[in-house]
């Protein structure tokens, strides 16, 4: 049985935690009515967009792909309102795996780009999203590049953005 100065020692901290806890939660309501925040969320982390024009960046390295082979990013997020959300990808240029590699560019599984990687550097683009929302990155390896593409690597950055729909 804990002593009188143990148990005010218990209450105390207790106090201290509910204080603790009524701050993070008054700063939580006052950053929600700021601004509309957009949540991008990757395997265990997720990093707060918290804003229009906040951006995304996720790099992927692709190497050891064989011929016939894809690897899938798969991302989840969410817009608390109707948004437009963009996607950018860059890298991969020059005499590497970039010139042999097909992407396929999906949100909520629907693909706004599949081709190859190449011809669509540079491009960006743009989904009409609102609420919960997926968008993802296939990098693949046709069958038909053989041993050409044997050896090479390439780095490829996706630069995303949400932005709040305006009208009109």
């Amino acid at each position: 049985m804990p002593s009188d100065g143990s148990a005010q020692q218990i209450r105390t901290m207790s106090k201290k935690q509910i204080a603790i806890l009524i701050i993070a939660v008054a700063v939580a309501v006052a950053a929600a009515s700021v601004g509309t925040a957009y949540v991008v969320v990757t395997g265990n982390s997720e990093l707060a967009l918290d804003g229009a024009g906040n951006e995304f960046t996720a790099s992927a390295r692709i190497d050891g792909l064989l011929p016939g082979q894809s690897s899938t990013s798969e991302y989840k997020a969410h817009a608390p309102a109707d948004a437009v959300f963009t996607i950018l990808l860059s890298g991969g240029a020059g005499d590497n795996l970039g010139r042999y590699l097909d992407v396929t560019v999906s949100v909520n599984g629907n693909a706004l780009y599949s081709g190859n990687y190449l011809s669509c550097r540079g491009v960006v683009f743009t989904a009409d999203v609102s609420g919960d929302f997926t968008f993802s990155i296939t990098y693949s390896l046709p069958q038909s590049v053989g041993n050409s593409a044997q050896g090479k690597e390439c780095s490829v950055t996706a630069r995303c953005t949400l932005h709040e729909k305006t009208s009109g």
